[in-house]
């Protein structure tokens, strides 16, 4: 579809009437449709956001908005798209290597044991665990992350090295995981580690936590063993305050429907093998059935009405959870046999795209928390529970964490 000029956008503009536009996205680095946001802010300049990797987005004041700018409100310069800053062909050329498929189950054993600075950076600010969960996921992932927390990957100068992209994540001046978690605008206040981040956030999501607080001295040496129960114990509580209070959301038709579903054979036999696995179905297993079913029975544009049968409902389950090494087998196969060719999955990996983030059920939880895209909040959640999420992933893999870290006697 044509872009109108940037003149012709504004609210009372027919494109603005539409909601809808199209152009190339200067944070995933792709041609992405745009949703219409909000009217023009301080400096004139009108908010769209990038249905595909979920950023704010305007229209490039230096080509007449055929391109889409980052959009950040508190920058002044952030009006010229990445075409017209030199930035998008180098993006892009580098993209399609380092968004190839999947890595085998030996290139990521090798990345999970490998020594690094930043992997000592990690260990020294009590940040072991969510630096080595960062490094397991694919490559469009952590882009995905970066965007969430409000900066991109792909014109940073390390992207395509797992380890450093793990740690700007996490350390990233003013906008990483820490500092985002932090909620402080003392430039001395002392950074956060792992137990800190699970705890605060919870408490300032959900209200309370089954965790105590711990001073700075006894949560550092609760991370300082990254096998730590304790940790594992936060991340499944943070799991559960998701699961229960995105559950209050949803309407109670859908949640009956959810419940027969639990009742079939063939589920109960996938969700046991999850189970098994090492999947907690009462946490992280319940949070991404419940928003599996919500974003299948909207599939055909209905108000969450579409019919949801067991066989696609485990096909999806299977396609959210997988992908993590292109040398494992189809999840749980050995209970359903082959997977239907002629059957897409609504969370499949697209080659070279920011979607091989596989992130949509992470984005859509925004909705039933009652959440705002964009806001601290906003950011933070799904970006702790996508990490939190990727224990699981592993898990149906055969792999941990602490297979991964010198254990601590």
């Amino acid at each position: 579809s044509m872009v109108a000029s940037v003149n012709d956008i504004d609210v009372t503009s027919a494109m603005a009437a539409k909601k809808r536009t199209e152009g190339d996205c200067g944070w995933c680095f792709e041609l992405t449709q745009h949703s219409f946001r909000d009217a023009k802010d301080l400096l004139g300049r009108v908010g769209w956001t990038c249905d595909n990797c979920r950023a704010k987005t305007t229209p490039c004041k230096a080509c007449n908005g055929t391109s889409m700018a980052q959009h950040i409100p508190s920058q002044r310069k952030s009006t010229i798209c990445a075409h017209c800053d030199g930035k998008w062909r180098a993006a892009t050329n580098r993209k399609k290597k380092v968004f190839k498929s999947p890595p085998s189950s030996q290139q990521l054993r090798f990345e999970l044991s490998k020594q690094s600075e930043h992997r000592q950076f990690a260990q020294s600010a009590g940040m072991l665990r969510p630096f080595l969960l960062l490094v397991s996921m694919h490559p469009a992932a952590r882009c995905q992350i970066s965007i969430l927390l409000g900066f991109t990957l792909m014109t940073e100068p390390m992207w395509g090295d797992a380890h450093a992209e793990a740690w700007e994540i996490l350390d990233k001046k003013g906008i990483g995981l820490r500092a985002r978690a932090l909620n402080s605008w003392n430039p001395w206040a002392p950074s956060l580690n792992w137990y800190q981040i699970l705890y605060n956030t919870t408490i300032e999501a959900f209200g309370a936590s089954e965790s105590s607080q711990l001073n700075a001295q006894h949560s550092a040496e609760a991370c300082n063993n990254a096998t730590n129960p304790l940790l594992d114990i936060l991340e499944c509580q943070f799991a559960e305050k998701v699961a229960v209070n995105s559950r209050t959301r949803i309407a109670k038709p859908q949640k009956m429907k959810i419940d027969e579903l639990h009742k079939v054979e063939l589920v109960q036999k996938v969700v046991a093998k999850q189970q098994e696995a090492g999947v907690d179905n009462h946490t992280t297993g319940q949070f991404v059935f419940d928003m599996c079913y919500l974003a299948l029975a909207k599939r055909d544009g209905s108000d969450y009405d579409a019919l949801v049968s067991p066989e696609i409902m485990v096909e999806e389950l299977a396609a959210f959870f997988g992908g993590l090494v292109h040398d494992h087998a189809p999840l749980f196969e050995e209970i359903t046999g082959p997977r239907d060719p002629d059957y897409e999955p609504l969370f499949e990996a697209h080659t070279t795209s920011i979607l091989m983030a596989n992130m949509d059920l992470i984005h859509e939880s925004l909705t039933f928390l009652g959440l705002t895209a964009h806001s601290r909040l906003g950011r933070l959640i799904p970006v702790i529970l996508q990490i939190v999420v990727q224990k699981a992933r592993l898990a149906l893999h055969g792999l941990a964490i602490e297979d991964f870290v010198k254990r601590q006697l």
